[in-house]
């Protein structure tokens, strides 16, 4: 009996450490994945409460999720930022301070610098100073907006707490080029502002709290559409993103058709 307690014990710690990919393995993949440009990046905006979410959000998420996060906050312009500091506490991701022209890599969290702003062009993050003027300035917009444009199914917005509308725009433009959008939901932000006026885009595919949004993200990250090529929305006839609605059938319903041909699958969800 000893004996076969003891191969139990040794097969549910080989079980285990399958699971937990090694630092080798989970390199050579995110070498694979930057080489080819096609792993999700993740734009998150927040404001007032918003980098508390952010933190409640990352803390849930595996070391080899394979996307990148830029946390785009409205800061202080004239004060030093901490950010990078905060929250490496709350995540096993490495934690990295924007440099003009950066390559993005899987698996990193993003943070700006103070007094900039941050677009997305060749794979690349460019850095941009703060403009001088007492103008409304939006940097969650501008960069949601550059982000759909360069990485279009591979683009994803998460809108957080915070006080006025910033971000809204950019999920205008993350939808139309075939990304998917996470609204916080209102119950759960300290200030609804900025994820009510995301809601009220029409655009948002899931309004949920943060952990709730980790959980979706780490099961989006295993699906086959995710990390595919960077193209335009299969659309058709009806505008309609047919890679989106593969995806949400399969969460909502727990019936994939990610391997199905595309020409079933139009005539069939598109009436063709």
């Amino acid at each position: 009996m000893e004996n076969s307690s003891k191969k139990t014990t040794k097969k549910e710690d080989h079980k285990n450490n399958k699971r937990i990919p090694s630092k080798k393995v989970i390199f050579k993949r995110e070498k694979e994945l930057i080489t080819q440009h096609i792993f999700p990046i993740v734009a998150v905006g927040g404001s007032a409460g918003g980098l508390e979410a952010f933190k409640k959000l990352i803390e849930k998420l595996p070391v080899d999720i394979g996307m990148a996060f830029v946390f785009i906050a409205h800061l202080d312009p004239n004060s030093p930022s901490n950010l990078k500091q905060i929250l490496q506490y709350s995540t096993s991701l490495a934690v990295a301070v924007i440099e003009d022209s950066q390559q993005i890599t899987p698996n990193t969290i993003y943070v700006l610098p103070p007094n900039t702003f941050v677009t997305m062009f060749n794979n690349k993050l460019k850095l941009s100073p703060r403009p001088s003027n007492k103008r409304l300035f939006l940097p969650i917009d501008i960069f949601l907006t550059s982000l759909a444009e360069e990485k279009k199914n591979n683009a994803i917005a998460i809108i957080l707490s915070g006080l006025g509308a910033d971000g809204a725009a950019g999920v205008k433009a993350i939808n139309e080029n075939g990304g998917l959008i996470f609204v916080q939901d209102t119950k759960s932000a300290n200030y609804e502002s900025m994820p009510t006026h995301a809601i009220a885009t029409g655009f948002a595919h899931f309004i949920l709290n943060p952990e709730k949004m980790a959980e979706e993200l780490i099961k989006l990250g295993k699906h086959p559409f995710i990390g595919e090529k960077e193209e335009d929305p299969i659309v058709e006839n009806n505008g309609i993103n047919l890679q989106k609605i593969i995806y949400l059938v399969k969460n909502r319903c727990g019936i994939d058709f990610s391997h199905y041909k595309k020409q079933p699958l139009t005539g069939g969800f598109l009436g063709e």
